[in-house]
């Protein structure tokens, strides 16, 4: 039998989205000469938020799953923080951001 919990986590299904949106939006609008930094880093930190959350989800620890939701964070945090850098590299993306932000939130 197979365990359904983990596809039915909301914040899951939501860093999937996330992920998603990265890989296939942010990514291929930075430019080409970023393709080994900027963008390597973006897309590995938006991949392991869920790959955390579902790392957490599978120890069936409470404290563990705890432990990995942090680490999920701090990469939402690093990815924040690449992307302020981009705009402070001249990056616009700003209103790409926007609209995903509220597309996830609703």
């Amino acid at each position: 039998m197979e365990d359904k919990g983990l596809e039915r986590l909301e914040v899951w299904q939501l860093a999937r989205k996330f992920a998603t949106y990265i890989y296939r939006e942010i990514a291929p609008k930075l430019p080409t000469d970023e393709k080994w930094g900027l963008i390597s880093q973006i897309k590995r930190s938006a991949i392991s938020i869920p790959a955390k959350i579902a790392e957490g989800y599978g120890r069936h620890y409470f404290q563990e799953g705890i432990r990995f939701c942090y680490q999920a964070r701090g990469s939402l945090s690093e990815i924040m923080t690449h992307l302020v850098i981009a705009r402070d590299l001249g990056i616009s993306m700003r209103m790409t951001i926007k609209v995903q932000k509220s597309k996830l939130l609703s």
